[in-house]
């Protein structure tokens, strides 16, 4: 065979595979650009979704509302219990309460390491939105259960509404077990409180059970009152774990004293020995 012609078939050779791997790469190039967006899209998609998980804003109407709702502003949950156990952890989260009406908690409300804000929500000509928590007795003995909120390491904002703790049936003994926020174990709370009423019934609104809970209350604006028709005097703050009090602008009950509202462990010089505070307990 003509060398020539040997050197000219091998050059075609060559350019028919070159035109193949080109088309390859163009085609690999073009699935790689495909499966890129796809990615994309994915990841666009998986963020919106975490977003959407980590920031909910939850409404809740005594009335009308249904805990199998979505608990959106059009199909709001039926009691705070519902909204509050709806809540991932790690997320931002918001509840809104109808104004005019009194949100029982009435089961036991657990979530962990969310940030929260509490707020009332509706007609503004109606009265500010009334959160109570509700009792319930347990065994044989006269003892007393009350339904709360559980939340460790949360930061929990209530802001512009009515805060009652529950009153009593009977004349039963606080247990272990009571308070609107409960802690039972070594964990820490921060809890602020703006242009709020709070109503100590026979109830306290916070209760730890282990010295080593850690709390950071804030007062802003409120009042603190007592209902006339409780038996029991609970504190505002009752544990003996350690925390810090800010205080803006807070009235209290008549003729009290912060001491008698938050549990202080004292120094043998009367300083208070486990509360960093703004004012004098």
């Amino acid at each position: 065979m003509d060398p020539m012609q040997n050197l000219n078939n091998a050059a075609d050779a060559l350019n028919q595979v070159a035109q193949r791997a080109g088309a390859f790469w163009d085609q690999a190039d073009a699935q790689i650009a495909q499966r890129q967006a796809a990615y994309d899209a994915l990841g666009a998609n998986l963020k919106g979704v975490v977003n959407s998980e980590l920031n909910k804003v939850f409404f809740v109407d005594a009335v009308a509302g249904d805990d199998s709702n979505a608990g959106g502003s059009t199909a709001p949950f039926k009691t705070f219990a519902a909204a509050f156990n709806a809540l991932v952890p790690g997320g931002n989260h918001k509840i809104w309460l109808k104004r005019g009406q009194t949100h029982v908690i009435d089961a036991s409300c657990s979530v962990q390491n969310v940030t929260l804000e509490v707020t009332s929500w509706g007609d503004t000509s109606e009265p500010e939105a009334i959160l109570i928590n509700s009792q319930y007795t347990a065994g044989s003995g006269p003892s007393y259960y009350s339904y709360g909120i559980y939340a460790p390491n949360s930061q929990i904002y209530f802001v512009n509404m009515h805060i009652k703790t529950c009153l009593y049936a009977t004349d039963y003994a606080q247990s272990s077990w009571n308070g609107m926020f409960r802690q039972a174990g070594k964990i820490q709370y921060t809890i602020f409180l703006a242009n709020c009423d709070v109503t100590l019934g026979d109830d306290h609104f916070i209760k730890g059970y282990v010295a080593g809970c850690f709390v950071n209350l804030g007062c802003y604006a409120m009042t603190i009152a007592r209902d006339p028709a409780a038996v029991q005097t609970p504190k505002l703050w009752s544990s003996f774990g350690t925390g810090s009090l800010f205080v803006y602008s807070a009235t209290r009950p008549a003729g009290e004293e912060w001491a008698d509202l938050i549990t202080v462990v004292r120094h043998a010089d009367g300083h208070p020995a486990n509360i960093l505070a703004n004012v004098s307990i």
